[in-house]
C-alpha cells in the first residue's frame, strides 16, 4: 500500500497527467465543434440533390450529436485518444524512472514486484480517470451543441446504465495496451520505443475489426506526440 500511494502522489505531482487530461477533454469538445460545424455545409449539400435525398444524413450526424447518443459515440472517441495519451503517460513515467535514476532507490525499499505491481495500479487508475474526463467532456459538447442548434437534449430512462457501461468498456479496451507500453519502455529503457509498439498494435486493431473513431491513431503519424 505505502508503494502505491507512492505511486499515486508522485503521479498527481507530475504535469503531464493534468495535461493529459485536459488535452483529452479539448480533443473530445473540438470533435464535436468541429462535427456541429460542417452541419451547415452539409445542410447545402443536401438541399441541393434533387429530392433533397442527403437530408438523410444531415439528419444522422445531428442525432449522434445529442445527449442521448454520448455513451455510443463518445466511446469511440474516447477509445482510440486515450489509448495514445495512456500510452504517453505509461511510456512516460517509466522512461522518468531511468532518467531521474529512482529505480536503484525504490527497488531495492520495495521490492521489483511490488514496484512494478504499484505502478501499473496508478496506471490504471490514471486510465479510469482519462476515461471518464473523455465521457465528461462528450456530455459537455453535447450539451453546448444541443443549446446552439436547439436539438433534443432528452435522454431515454436507461441513458445512465449505458453511460457507466460504456465508461466500462472503454476503460476496459485500454487496460491491455497500458502493460505493453510498460514492458517495452522497461525492456528497451526508452520513451519513444514504449510508445510505438503499442501504437502500431492499437492501429492494427483498429484496421482489423474497422474501427469507427475518427482519431484512429497512424504510427506513422503520431511520432511527434
Amino acid at each position: 500500500m505505502n508503494g502505491l500511494r507512492s505511486e499515486l502522489y508522485r503521479l498527481a505531482r507530475r504535469p503531464m497527467p493534468w495535461v493529459l487530461l485536459g488535452l483529452i477533454a479539448l480533443l473530445i469538445i473540438a470533435l464535436y465543434g468541429l462535427l456541429f460545424a460542417s452541419i451547415g455545409a452539409q445542410e447545402q449539400a443536401a438541399n441541393a440533390q434533387p429530392g433533397g435525398s442527403g437530408q438523410q444524413g444531415v439528419e444522422s450526424l445531428k442525432r449522434i450529436l445529442m445527449l442521448r447518443a454520448v455513451p455510443e459515440f463518445t466511446a469511440g472517441l474516447a477509445q482510440a485518444i486515450a489509448v495514445v495519451l495512456g500510452v504517453i503517460l505509461v511510456s512516460s513515467s517509466i522512461g522518468t524512472e531511468y532518467a531521474w535514476g529512482t529505480l536503484r532507490t525504490m527497488i531495492p525499499r520495495t521490492g521489483r514486484r511490488r514496484f512494478i505491481g504499484a505502478k501499473l495500479l496508478s496506471l490504471a487508475g490514471f486510465a479510469f480517470l482519462l476515461t471518464l474526463v473523455a465521457f465528461l467532456a462528450g456530455i459537455l459538447g453535447a450539451l453546448a451543441i444541443s443549446a446552439l442548434g436547439g436539438f433534443d437534449r432528452s435522454v431515454d430512462p436507461g441513458f445512465l446504465a449505458r453511460l457507466a457501461g460504456a465508461i466500462g468498456r472503454t476503460w476496459f479496451v485500454e487496460l491491455p495496451f497500458l502493460p505493453l507500453a510498460f514492458g517495452t519502455a522497461v525492456w528497451t529503457r526508452s520513451t519513444p520505443a514504449g510508445r510505438a509498439p503499442t501504437r502500431l498494435v492499437f492501429s492494427l486493431v483498429c484496421a482489423g475489426t474497422g474501427h469507427p473513431a475518427p482519431p484512429c491513431p497512424n504510427p506513422a503519424g503520431s511520432g511527434s506526440g
